[in-house]
């Protein structure tokens, strides 16, 4: 993961870009072996969309 955040910040450094286009091989930086390394609810599952409240277990 420390490498996609390096690789990310090197090309885009703060410009907001849409993920699928940061997640391309051909157009952005690809996404290597992060597929192996992590499943995808534990990357998805902490995002929180800008102006939207992280829900709380009750």
């Amino acid at each position: 993961m420390q490498r996609f955040i390096n690789r990310f910040q090197k090309r885009y450094d703060r410009r907001a870009v849409p993920l699928l286009e940061a997640l391309d091989p051909e157009m952005g930086i690809g996404y290597d072996d992060m597929e192996q390394d992590f499943n995808a609810q534990g990357i998805v599952g902490d995002f929180t969309p800008p102006g939207r409240l992280k829900r709380t277990a009750r």
